[in-house]
């Protein structure tokens, strides 16, 4: 979608929106992906018999023009739907953004966002996803985590290809990163909902790239040569020292240890009163705490 005579990216995304978060049925729902230079995919699901998914979705889909693909149809939920989006191996760089309700100006800023030009450079693949959240998820109860009455979630994520830590891997992972920070600057400059005062982010965010491709996972571009060194005679190791330094500090995760020091909360908690509940079952299926990143939960003292 969004090509030659199909609607712009701008519009494409209003009405997105208008079929899911922002329409009157939130039985409707779906994930709009949108590649820098490239191609818009669009998952819909309506979670509900199949003939009102196709009375619900008619008169957008002659609305969007003539996709490439339409693969529309009945489908099971947890066989079919559920496995649509698919996990990729490969170095990423990923932030997420709240936001409450999708404006034109916020739909126009993530085209801008998208747009060939804004590419970093041969051997990134960067792309938006707008996920919409609504439904029964925006429903508030006395202790749920802030912001849910969010409706949508702006993932921006970045991928980049090279042999781990080698010149061309960290000239990619510099840029895709700077345009992951440009993007998100232009959302927060429209969108100030999912923000402390500070200014400081609460959406879902991964800080740091995750690198968990091995050589020859992911091939570079063709004719470019992998060099070994870095410059100034600057180690591969060392770069990867500093790469990885944020993913292990502990100092943010709800309920982190200090040495002997056991701290009731860290910087946020998003959990409520269900913590102490969450840090029990912590303690009983991950009592050694592997899983620890983004909003961790240290798993409760043993009695």
């Amino acid at each position: 979608m969004g090509f030659g005579w199909f609607p712009d990216r701008a519009k494409l995304i209003e009405q997105f929106a208008g079929i899911t978060a922002d329409g009157k049925d939130d039985k409707a729902t779906g994930i709009l992906t949108l590649a820098v230079g490239g191609s818009v995919v669009e998952f819909l699901a309506y979670i509900d018999a199949e003939d009102k998914g196709k009375a619900h979705f008619a008169e957008h889909r002659k609305r969007v023009g003539f996709p490439i693909k339409d693969s529309m149809r009945g489908m099971d939920y947890h066989k079919e739907i559920q496995k649509m989006v698919r996990s990729v191996r490969g170095n990423y760089y990923v932030k997420g953004k709240l936001v409450e309700s999708m404006t034109p100006e916020l739909a126009k800023a993530i085209a801008t966002i998208v747009a060939k030009e804004e590419k970093p450079s041969r051997g990134c693949k960067c792309q938006v996803r707008v996920i919409a959240i609504g439904g029964k998820a925006a429903i508030q109860g006395h202790d749920c985590y802030a912001f849910r009455n969010g409706k949508y979630l702006i993932v921006i994520e970045a991928q980049w290809t090279g042999k781990e830590f080698s010149k061309i891997y960290v000239d990619r992972r510099s840029k895709c990163t700077a345009w992951v920070g440009k993007a998100m600057s232009m959302l927060n400059a429209l969108s100030s909902f999912g923000r402390k005062k500070s200014g400081s982010t609460l959406a879902a965010q991964a800080v740091g790239s995750v690198s968990i491709a091995k050589a020859g996972d992911m091939e570079g571009g063709e004719g470019e040569k992998e060099e070994e060194g870095l410059p100034g005679g600057k180690m591969a190791s060392e770069t990867k020292e500093e790469l990885h330094k944020e993913e292990h500090d502990d100092s943010k995760h709800i309920g982190a240890e200090s040495g002997n020091l056991r701290v009731a909360l860290g910087i946020r908690n998003v959990y409520g009163n269900k913590l102490p509940r969450l840090q029990n079952l912590k303690a009983r299926y991950d009592p050694g705490n592997i899983f620890r990143y983004n909003d961790n939960i240290v798993p409760a003292p043993e009695e």
